[in-house]
């Protein structure tokens, strides 16, 4: 006896439709990875590094209390001059000459209040690190232990590009500080 097996539409239909998600899923997932892979080869090593900022005179790492707020672990210095040190290091295996290096000081809640400086390395060999140094800088605020944010500085050390000295990249180094000369 022959048997005939018969197949409502909608049970195919349901099929069909868990196939096609299951299709789509899985190409979706692969082109996802794909994009990722991508934007991680992208990231490469900058040609020139600021390894380190160094201030004179140190900062120092504390809690600091302004009103009934305490502030845990603010970098805070006590003068209203200093000077910083920028260590830069030259990644590539060509020669860098002319390399301009920038210094900007901004208050954080005053940011027409600016200072800058620029600097200059003459020549930079590969593997190797230069010291710039911009002394005799005068603090914009001063937090005289009474704001948070009245002493509150922001410092971005910049390397712009320079083509004809070997320099394709821009590089910046930023960090925040306090200035309290109330603390002692």
């Amino acid at each position: 006896m022959t048997t005939f097996v018969t197949l409502k539409r909608r049970y195919v239909l349901y099929g069909a439709l868990v196939l096609l998600v299951a299709f789509a899923g899985t190409v979706g997932i692969s082109i996802w990875k794909v994009s990722q892979a991508d934007a991680v080869a992208e990231k490469i090593e900058p040609e020139l590094k600021i390894v380190s900022l160094d201030f004179q005179p140190n900062m120092e790492l504390r809690d600091v209390t302004y009103g009934s707020e305490v502030f845990k672990g603010q970098q805070v210095l006590k003068a209203d001059k200093f000077g910083v040190s920028a260590i830069i290091q030259n990644t590539t295996n060509k020669t860098m000459t002319n390399i301009p290096i920038k210094f900007d000081l901004s208050l954080t809640d005053q940011k027409d209040k600016k200072a800058s400086k620029l600097g200059n390395i003459p020549t930079l060999e590969p593997g190797k690190t230069a010291k710039v140094t911009f002394e005799n800088v005068k603090a914009l605020g001063d937090a005289k232990g009474k704001s948070a944010t009245a002493g509150q500085h922001e410092l971005i050390i910049s390397i712009s590009s320079n083509p004809a000295g070997a320099v394709t990249q821009n590089t910046e180094a930023k960090t925040l500080f306090n200035v309290d000369s109330s603390i002692k």
